[in-house]
């Protein structure tokens, strides 16, 4: 019998845990550099007048790097902050980068509340962190559904995920109401799910 969905989710969840579990510091940094010149190098990023980033949490690629180039190229960079009380997440406008971010409620460092908003569909290109994901393009998060409800008004050719390579796994169960990506972006480069420009 087919185990349930939600369970495999949880036992990829699990043993992507113990890979990034055992990457050092180092190796987190060194990956993160080398996702950020793979994202430097995708055109559809590169172009982008308005990109989503995100502020990495723990065992996440840190993309300050790529921040602070595309703000130096006069793009408009956001970064997600998040209503808790209704669930959901807007696109907030970040001018410097990281000091434009503070810890909200849940300790998540967001734009402050009164930074301009950017709507979901006038964002060029949208970073999207994550617990998993397949060459597919199919993505597994952390279980709130905040990035699944955000990019049902993002273009599927717009979303790339970001992730370390030990969070590439062979196939993400997934859900209807799953988003999925139009490419995934690892240290060891872009891996063109659906097409994107510039893969």
């Amino acid at each position: 019998m087919r185990r349930p969905v939600n369970n495999e989710k949880q036992i990829v969840r699990s043993g992507v845990k113990v890979g990034l579990g055992a990457m050092t510091a180092e190796q987190r940094g060194a990956e993160s550099g080398a996702i950020c010149a793979a994202l430097m190098g995708l055109g559809l990023v590169a172009s982008a007048r308005r990109v989503l980033l995100y502020a990495a949490m723990p065992f996440e690629p840190e993309v300050g790097e790529l921040a602070r180039w595309l703000l130096s190229r006069g793009a408009v960079v956001c970064a997600p902050r998040v209503d808790w009380a209704g669930w959901t997440m807007v696109a907030a406008e970040v001018s410097r980068w990281p000091d434009d971010l503070a810890l909200d409620a849940k300790g998540l460092r967001v734009p402050g509340a009164s930074a301009r908003v950017v709507g979901a569909d006038e964002l060029d290109a949208v970073l999207v962190p994550g617990v998993a994901f397949d060459r597919e393009g199919a993505r597994l998060g952390r279980g709130g559904g905040f990035y699944d409800r955000f990019l049902a008004g993002v273009k599927v050719q717009s979303r790339v995920g970001v992730c370390f390579g030990c969070q590439v796994v062979t196939r993400v169960p997934t859900e209807p109401h799953d988003a999925r990506m139009g490419a995934v972006v690892t240290g060891a480069g872009v891996l063109g799910v659906l097409g994107v420009l510039g893969v």
